[in-house]
């Protein structure tokens, strides 16, 4: 039903370990790294990207096919977990891509687990640093709206 996925071995053996030591009821939860889980799937996936610099390098999650796959596995929901920051001043398309589309529809949060805040958009501004760098275009709603006002 849940899934965990890591673009590191290391990462995912220390994952495993954390969820073992809890017992019983995290057992059913599966984590692999990204090529475990090639032409598998979950309900629910929970990506960890374990990349933060003030440099944006990304290291061995710049790989599209591995970003695909990542991205694919979940059949219900998605959660990518992360520096939003480093992720989106990456050097990769395909990150910059989705941070951008992630920042401009508001789906993404930032704050300590117990108390994450959504980034919100004010005065057509997104309100955190996270999304700074990433220029926010037009939604096709907004698109509309000022359609509907000429």
């Amino acid at each position: 039903m849940i899934g965990v996925i890591t673009f590191y071995e290391a990462q995912r053996a220390h994952i495993q370990s954390l969820f073992t030591a809890k017992g019983d009821e995290y057992t059913r939860i599966e984590v692999l790294n990204v090529d475990g889980f090639q032409g598998r799937e979950k309900a629910f996936i929970i990506l960890s990207c374990v990349r933060s610099n003030p440099k944006a390098n990304i290291g061995f999650l710049t790989d599209p096919r591995r970003l695909n796959v990542a991205l694919t596995r979940a059949r219900f929901g998605l959660i990518i977990c992360g520096n939003a920051h480093t992720l989106a001043n990456a050097p990769s398309k395909p990150w910059k891509k989705l941070m951008t589309f992630l920042c401009q529809n508001e789906l993404v949060v930032e704050g300590a687990l117990n108390s994450l805040e959504p980034i919100r958009v004010v005065n057509g501004k997104l309100t955190a640093t996270v999304c700074e760098d990433v220029k926010p275009e037009e939604t096709k709603k907004k698109k509309e709206k000022k359609k509907k006002k000429i």
